[in-house]
């Protein structure tokens, strides 16, 4: 997280109107000394910030005709110094009342909406990460943008190509049997915020795989009229030309927004047919992250749940999961709007 260095004289140098700057401006040196801007990150002044704030207001930007968040009148700046703001009033709102929830312990990582909101904003505006050059020009970091969009479009396509739905395991193993002696009574006590699984009892690995990745691999071709070719045993499988090039066009048109959260499903959940459809209202949050990680549960409902190493694991990505969907659900919601 990148830290603030506050100069003594913090409130000397006169205040810049925000108005005149617009929404992709980044804040620099000078800005930095005006005092009258709050990044999110967790130094001390900022988690001080937090946990004595007194009121949390949102205003358009008549200039931009974005939702800008105020801290005590304390404009709120994403990580990499970006004006944290949206044209969906609604997201902006859940922004406030994640922050209020939090201010007396402010975690990002369990702020899900507010940092999935930080990383898309630092995207859409090319923020260069640490230890980069931070003083590039807009050209450059239009570039850099960019080289992410493209690098992204790659990763999700290589996603395709790997798509853990297109492997089903046809053969039996070890792992297909459930040992005999009352395995069909054995339940898993999950807290209430991981019980995910509401039907976590899989009696055959392999027979689940194949009824649960057929199910969704036919809607998946009836939605875009294709038909995808299925691993055989563990060889990538290639799959027609047409479809390839539809997959990618696919993935091309997509706003830069849609890129950015299609992109972070896919590394939770290891496919692109699976975040397709998730991300499309075709399942829920946790119908999907049983789906992606069958062999996981079956596995830990024979050998048992290490509350520490898979609590912390499931909830994190349900946090995401379920951040990634509402985020784009509300900025679909708003694109719908002005069109």
């Amino acid at each position: 997280m990148k830290r603030i260095l506050w100069a003594g004289k913090r409130g000397r140098t006169s205040f810049r109107p925000f108005v005149h700057v617009g929404y992709s401006h980044t804040w620099g040196k000078n800005d930095m000394h005006t005092g009258r801007y709050l990044c999110l990150n967790n130094d001390k002044w900022t988690l001080n910030k937090f946990a004595n704030l007194k009121n949390i207001h949102l205003k358009k930007n008549t200039c931009t005709g974005k939702v800008e968040i105020f801290i005590d009148d304390l404009i709120l700046l994403t990580n990499g110094k970006n004006v944290l703001s949206f044209e969906s009033f609604d997201l902006c709102f859940l922004i406030k009342y994640e922050l209020l929830r939090n201010r007396e312990k402010m975690d990002l990582q369990k702020m899900p909406v507010t940092l999935t909101a930080n990383n898309l904003v630092d995207f859409l505006e090319g923020t260069i990460p640490q230890g980069r050059d931070t003083h590039m020009k807009g050209e450059d970091k239009g570039n850099y943008f960019q080289e992410q969009r493209a690098l992204m479009e790659n990763k999700i396509f290589e996603n395709f190509q790997n798509d853990l739905i297109l492997y089903q395991n046809g053969h039996p193993n070890m792992l297909d049997r459930v040992k005999k002696g009352g395995e069909e009574s054995h339940t898993i006590d999950l807290p209430k915020s991981l019980n995910y699984v509401e039907n976590y009892n899989i009696k055959n690995l392999r027979e689940e795989e194949n009824n649960v990745y057929t199910k969704f691999i036919s809607i998946f071709e009836n939605i875009h009229g294709v038909k995808l070719r299925r691993a055989n045993h563990f060889e990538t499988p290639v799959q027609d030309l047409d479809v390839e090039e539809k997959i990618k066009n696919m993935i091309k048109i997509m706003n830069s927004s849609g890129i950015f959260l299609f992109y972070k499903c896919t590394q939770i959940l290891n496919s692109f047919v699976f975040s397709y459809l998730f991300l499309h209202g075709h399942m829920g949050y946790k119908e999907v992250y049983r789906c992606c990680n069958l062999e996981y549960i079956y596995q830990f409902f024979k050998w048992g749940y290490v509350y520490d190493v898979h609590g912390a694991k499931d909830a994190g990505a349900l946090l995401a999961l379920s951040s990634l969907r509402l985020v784009g659900a509300l900025l679909r919601q708003e694109d719908a709007v002005k069109k």
